[in-house]
């Protein structure tokens, strides 16, 4: 199959396909499932297997933007699949790309469509199989398609009144009945969360995500840099040094100098791990610049 064409376009239109395979979408969806990553690859591999594939994120599809040309939103849940992306100009969703409308065996396909900016379109539409049960395609002041007979949701937004020839109510106000209406649940941020990947179709590398490593501890930290300059966290009025100074003559040697950096290690424990790392590393300096002169002293 060959992807629709998504390339920019004057009046982009944002396109969610929902393929739905349970009688009860509402209970799929409301407990919020985790998305198959491994399933969005295969669909858009199948969609058009000429085009790279790359993550570009995991979210909440109705607490984020929109997605962007070539770019897509997938969900892959028991019994229902959800696919968002744009298109270009769009007018009656009984036109659909079919590689979009069949790309995945669903016995009930529900589409919502809605454009971008200043754009006041708006669509719905009901496919069973390959056949369409309802579609209707308007602005506030045009409309484009109106097939099938209205749906029950839709009876309280053609009961108002207006004047002239503006519909009585405002196209993308009919998709969010129709996704409660068709899907059980609102698709905005007042319901649950339906977490989506998106991939990206366009040859851009996947986002670098930095790792961070957990901080060591602080007496871990202690210990390890009491025991490696041989002496103990646990009794720090100990040190191998004290016997070579018991008169305390020698305490500005470079030997007593690195026994103090590891007495007030173990002696500083209330600091935080990066002031006592920044603090250990300042001292130790210090005793190694001492050692380099004592050393240049004695040749």
């Amino acid at each position: 199959m060959t992807a629709p064409n998504v390339s920019s376009s004057a009046d982009p239109v944002v396109v969610s396909l929902w393929f739905v395979s349970v009688p009860n979408a509402a209970a799929v969806l409301s407990a919020e499932p985790s998305p198959d990553r491994g399933f969005g690859r295969k669909y858009l591999s199948q969609l058009d297997s000429s085009k790279p594939i790359t993550a570009i994120g995991t979210f909440p599809l109705n607490r984020s933007t929109v997605p962007g040309h070539n770019e897509f939103y997938i969900g892959g849940f028991p019994g229902v699949i959800v696919v968002q992306t744009l298109v270009d100009t769009l007018t009656k969703l009984s036109e659909l790309p079919r590689t979009l409308m069949l790309s995945v065996d669903a016995p009930d396909l529900y589409v919502f469509a809605e454009g971008q900016g200043e754009s006041t379109f708006a669509g719905i539409a009901h496919f069973q199989g390959d056949k369409l049960r309802r579609s209707f395609c308007a602005t506030r002041s045009r409309v484009y398609e109106d097939k099938g007979l209205p749906e029950p949701f839709e009876y309280s937004f053609w009961s108002g009144d207006s004047e002239g020839i503006d519909l009585p109510f405002a196209p993308k106000d009919l998709v969010a009945g129709a996704e409660v209406g068709w899907l059980g649940v609102p698709i905005t941020a007042d319901g649950p969360d339906i977490n989506v990947v998106g991939f990206a179709t366009d040859g851009r590398k996947e986002p670098r995500i930095e790792s961070h490593a957990t901080p060591t501890p602080l007496d871990e930290l202690v210990v390890t840099s009491s025991t490696k300059l041989g002496f103990s966290a646990t009794n720090p009025d100990y040190d191998d040094y004290e016997g070579d100074s018991e008169d305390g003559t020698d305490d500005d040697t470079p030997g007593a100098e690195l026994a103090q950096v590891a007495k007030d290690v173990a002696r500083i424990g209330w600091l935080t791990s990066k002031k006592l790392a920044r603090y250990a590393s300042s001292r130790l300096s210090e005793a190694k610049e001492r050692l380099r002169h004592l050393d240049r002293k004695e040749k």
